[in-house]
């Protein structure tokens, strides 16, 4: 799937320009998912170094200003995956969310930096 949207990635950046110029401002969004109550939480709270509260055991999201900064996030989640029972994907276009795994998190990286090198 990045594949095919890398392929685009010129055009979708000079769309999301005319959406800043326009007064449209667009985030990019992290979620997780797990079936496991609790997994989220464990992973956040390691992840900030303190105790997080969530809502919902099963979801968590966050959306980001500047994409470059959720970086940190997924590869930090990725590196740890086999501890947590839970998954993780991102947005980076309204409505279109890719699965970050293992095999494809340093394509996705390159991507993020070469689509928002500000």
């Amino acid at each position: 799937m990045i594949n095919i949207i890398h392929k685009y990635w010129r055009i979708e950046f000079l769309i999301f320009k005319n959406n800043i110029l326009m007064g449209e401002h667009m985030h990019t969004e992290i979620n997780f998912y797990s079936v496991t109550e609790g997994e989220i939480q464990k992973f956040l709270d390691l992840y900030y170094s303190k105790n997080v509260n969530i809502d919902n055991g099963l979801f968590w999201e966050k959306k980001f200003e500047d994409p470059i900064t959720m970086i940190d996030i997924m590869t930090c989640f990725i590196d740890n995956s086999d501890r947590f029972n839970a998954n993780l994907w991102i947005s980076l276009d309204k409505d279109i969310f890719i699965c970050v795994t293992e095999n494809n998190l340093d394509s996705i990286i390159r991507y993020i930096y070469e689509r928002y090198p500000y």
